[in-house]
């Protein structure tokens, strides 16, 4: 009769807990406090998932904390911000399962009010905390996107001015272009394709096809580099120092030393 009693004062709940906690298998989950007196959770993901499955029929965390609280246990949070379980009969070094007994149904809804107020109180401030960093990250992405703009700006401004820069010069270079090939246009014909070589080697993005004169710009090519090479490319002028004279002017002019025609 005596062992019966005894048998009917053992709570299942009570006892598996008790186990679980001296077993300090999962400390960096759930574990004693320092004096060994209070449960301590660290980790509820994990004491839901790993766990509350290996010692109890049921895997959720709300449903353990349910129990605690329908024996009597009272929580609060330690100065690190753990959460923590005490009953007065309930340590690591002894358990008196006699006292701990459960409470009423209408206690039980008020414990279970106050662990739904703790849960939403945590969980409104994880949604702060949330809503904290995605301002922050709106803030860094605007930021991001002003600065990518403020850089496009600068490589659309740069690019214009170029292209600005490069028509003038090209234009300027056009300009200078034709102006030398009307002065070369009253040179002699040798020096006149003397020039049109010249200028079809320093400048082939302006050149003009002229099918009169391709077959002597061929002959000119074909000759010897001494020509090219000469002190007087143009033409000779033999003049002695001693028998200069200024005789007056015709009305027709040659210079002919120059290779030029008026």
């Amino acid at each position: 009769m005596h062992r019966k009693n005894k048998q009917r004062t053992v709570i299942k709940f009570i006892d598996v807990t008790h186990q679980m906690l001296n077993q300090n298998q999962f400390q960096d989950i759930i574990r004693w406090d320092e004096d060994g007196v209070k449960i301590k959770i660290l980790d509820r993901e994990l004491l839901q998932e790993l766990v509350l499955p290996k010692y109890f029929k049921h895997a959720k965390y709300s449903s353990f904390l349910r129990q605690l609280n329908m024996y009597g246990f009272t929580s609060s949070k330690d100065q690190y911000g753990a959460l923590t379980y005490y009953h007065p009969c309930f340590a690591k070094q002894k358990v008196l399962m006699r006292n701990i007994v459960k409470k009423k149904h209408q206690k039980q809804i008020i414990r279970d009010t106050s662990i739904f107020g703790v849960e939403q109180s945590e969980l409104n401030n994880q949604i702060q905390a949330l809503q904290f960093e995605q301002v922050k990250i709106q803030q860094n992405l605007l930021s991001s996107i002003e600065y990518q703009i403020k850089i496009k700006n600068s490589i659309l401004l740069f690019l214009q001015t170029k292209l600005s820069l490069a028509r003038e010069g090209e234009k300027n270079c056009r300009l200078f272009i034709d102006s030398v090939r009307i002065l070369v246009k009253g040179m002699k014909s040798e020096s006149q394709n003397a020039f049109q070589l010249l200028f079809k080697e320093l400048f082939p993005q302006f050149k003009q096809e002229d099918p009169q004169q391709n077959q002597i710009i061929s002959e000119i090519e074909e000759q010897s580099n001494q020509y090219l090479f000469s002190p007087t490319p143009l033409g000779k002028f033999d003049f002695d120092q001693e028998d200069i004279s200024f005789p007056q002017m015709p009305q027709e002019l040659e210079f002919s030393g120059f290779g030029f025609e008026l």
